[in-house]
């Protein structure tokens, strides 16, 4: 089975940092939960990515196809929205399913806000947890 790395975009990684913080403030004895629980749900992407639907957002800009993977556990329901290029899933953004805390915005443009060469920014965690996907035994 083809096996994809996973980047991810500043975008991500400050989204991220953002919901972490947000949950360290309202319950942070969830926060190593949540967090082994999203980075287990977004490394099955490393496997048949284009099992996930598109994302309501495709289409909007460019021809990359924006697919959406669901992650529901606690705090709430998040999108993980994502595009895959040949052997990569570019993990573009970390976003909550209703709007609300930790962060609403407008839909990301790939193309204006990342770069596959543009170096990751946010959290030392998210860093980490991006060189540890990248290393494959």
């Amino acid at each position: 089975m083809r096996e994809y790395d996973l980047v991810f975009a500043p975008t991500a990684c400050e989204d991220l940092d953002e919901i972490l913080k947000w949950l360290s403030g309202a319950a942070p004895e969830k926060v190593p939960e949540w967090y082994a629980a999203v980075k287990a749900r977004i490394q099955t992407l490393d496997h048949l990515p284009e099992r996930c639907p598109y994302a309501p957002e495709n289409g909007l800009w460019g021809s990359d196809e924006l697919r959406q993977l669901l992650f529901q556990d606690y705090p709430s329901k998040y999108r993980i929205l994502f595009t895959v290029t040949k052997s990569t899933v570019h993990i573009l953004n970390i976003r909550r399913r209703r709007g609300g805390s930790p962060r609403s915005r407008q839909p990301i443009s790939h193309a204006h806000n990342y770069s596959a060469h543009e170096p990751l920014r946010g959290i030392e965690l998210a860093v980490t947890w991006l060189v540890i996907w990248r290393v494959k035994p």
